[in-house]
């Protein structure tokens, strides 16, 4: 008899359970995501993929509350069509009926967490390659509709788009900055100044990146006019930057990376290692650049006070070698500048040499610029590019008159054979080894102090969610079947109100602790007490319907 009992409410809940899982899924993956990708431009075939590739994860929200339905519903109908009231006359006590729904909240408990562990992460991060795979047909419908694709700062405008060429006509790049105004004197200074940078160009194509951490299309346009900028003061300005620096221009897609799309094994080994964290390998990398600019700027220093000449700029090819008088750092950047001349004393002029292969150059300067550019600055691999300004005389082949700044050629970043040698995170433990910048080793250990531990404190609250939201479903299925058998909720919109109650609390509950886990300005004791706190609610409320129940 049990047996049957058994067999006949596991196979309702199972045939609801599913049917409301095909329901509830199609409708969150249709119109959450689909749909307004649809309208983005995507097409039928790239739909289906992301459909593929979203359902998992949709399932890990749907797959609970489609067993709370389910429950909710035969036991609702059970109760109304006295049924359960048979069972009981014949001696069946409460919680063998309640067998059934059990097992379902055991199955979706496991389901869910292997799910949202597991299965989702890998699959969300398909989702989103699948998204950047066709980016480039999100950006080309948005010109097509309004004319521009913008993103942050940045705004792309061409007046013609060939999209099997992959070419855009006609091509505008507006970037917006806001940068503080510190400049002494300046009535407006602490305060942010816009800068409105425009790069025109007869005709550009489209590609996809990955910059800091994000997901991106880049722009690369050819004949390029500009960069001009509109500074606060009014004036037009056209920067001096060389070509290949303005080839390619990020336009991020909005898609970072969070711990909410990693496996569970991630989780630990980034909470073990905080460096694979996208955000901190990105700042790490930040610090390792300024520390890099400063060593090479120290080590010329010194070369100059003892007189010699700096010999390092060099890779397989080519070598350089400065002989300068002076020599200061600013951000990524090295300036070798001249003494002028005083009192019909000539000017002491850096001197450069060029060497590449059997050929050898000889220059005179007032200023030489030698930028450190990073490997995902403007797109671009890293290297050294140096830049003649001023008075320039190229003395070796002697060339007559006064030379523009002539085009030297990029280099590899040399060996720091102390920075480069040793591991990239005891940067962020002893700064003071690598850096005597004050100010950078306060800012690393900020970001040691506060930023490590909010990266810290979101891996751990993602933890307690998952675990958390996993483990509800058992207790939030049986409040469900108690819910429907005190309320009689075989009726459609009874089983769901019923269900949501539940749904409700707990995952409420669970955001607010996440929140309060998540921020290092709260207490993590009290996040996680919070987010469990649904979990002990819920389960009280079990304790206490099926006691009242019980006794009837």
């Amino acid at each position: 008899m049990l047996k049957t009992l058994h067999g006949y409410l596991g196979k309702e809940l199972l045939r609801i359970t599913l049917l409301a899982l095909v329901a509830f899924t199609l409708l969150m993956t249709v119109f959450a995501i689909l749909e307004p990708l649809r309208k983005e431009g995507l097409g039928a075939g790239q739909l289906a993929a992301l459909f593929l590739y979203t359902l998992p994860v949709m399932l890990s929200f749907t797959l609970p509350f489609s067993a709370l339905f389910a429950t909710s519903m035969v036991y609702g109908r059970f109760a109304m069509d006295r049924e359960l009231l048979a069972c009981r006359a014949s001696g069946i006590s409460f919680l063998t009926i309640l067998k059934p729904a059990i097992w379902l909240g055991l199955g979706v408990t496991l389901l869910s967490l292997v799910l949202i562990n597991f299965v989702s992460p890998p699959m969300f991060k398909a989702g989103k390659d699948e998204v950047l795979r066709n980016v480039k047909r999100i950006a080309y419908n948005k010109i097509q509709k309004k004319g521009y694709v913008q993103s942050g700062g940045n705004m792309l405008h061409a007046t013609d788009i060939d999209e099997k060429k992959n070419l855009l006509h006609g091509v505008v790049m507006v970037r917006l900055e806001d940068t503080p105004a510190k400049e002494k004197g300046n009535p407006t200074s602490g305060k942010p100044k816009a800068t409105i940078t425009i790069v025109t160009a007869e005709y550009a194509t489209l590609s996809t990146s990955k910059v800091e951490g994000q997901h991106a299309i880049t722009l690369t346009p050819y004949e390029v006019v500009g960069p001009i900028s509109d500074v606060p003061s009014g004036h037009a300005q056209t920067e001096s930057l060389e070509l290949e620096q303005l080839r390619q221009v990020p336009l991020p897609g909005g898609m970072k990376e969070k711990p909410a799309g990693y496996s569970w094994t991630r989780l630990l080994a980034t909470y073990d290692d905080p460096t694979l964290h996208p955000a901190v390998s990105k700042a790490l990398e930040n610090y390792r650049w300024k520390v890099r600019v400063e060593r090479f700027a120290n080590r010329s220093q010194k070369a100059i006070k003892a007189g010699k000449p700096i010999l390092e700029l060099r890779d397989k090819t080519i070598q350089y070698e400065i002989i300068a008088p002076k020599c200061s750092r600013k951000k990524d950047s090295v300036y070798f500048d001249s003494i002028p001349a005083k009192d019909g004393i000539a000017a002491k002029r850096i001197k450069l040499i060029w060497r590449e292969s059997d050929r050898e150059f000889h220059y005179e300067a007032d200023q030489l610029k030698v930028f450190f550019r990073a490997k995902d600055d403007m797109g671009l691999a890293a290297g050294v590019t140096l830049q003649l300004s001023g008075w320039v005389k190229q003395t070796h082949p002697a060339v007559e008159g006064v030379l523009s700044s002539p085009t030297l050629p990029a280099i590899s970043i040399p060996h720091d054979k102390a920075l480069d040698d040793r591991p990239a995170g005891e940067l962020l433990k002893h700064p003071e080894t690598f850096t005597t910048d004050a100010t950078l080793q306060e800012e690393i250990d900020t970001f040691r102090t506060k930023g490590l531990a909010k990266i810290k404190r979101k891996i751990v609250a993602e933890m307690h969610w998952r675990i958390c939201y996993g483990s509800s479903c058992l207790v939030m299925v049986a409040l469900g079947a108690i819910l429907g058998i005190v309320n009689r909720g075989g009726q459609l919109l009874a089983a769901f109100a019923t269900s949501v109650i539940p749904l409700v609390i707990v995952l409420v509950l669970a955001m607010m602790g996440r929140n309060m886990i998540s921020n290092p300005g709260n207490s993590e004791i009290s996040g996680v007490i919070l987010m469990w706190c649904g979990i002990v609610v819920v389960a009280g409320l079990d304790l206490w319907f099926y006691n009242r129940l019980r006794k009837v």
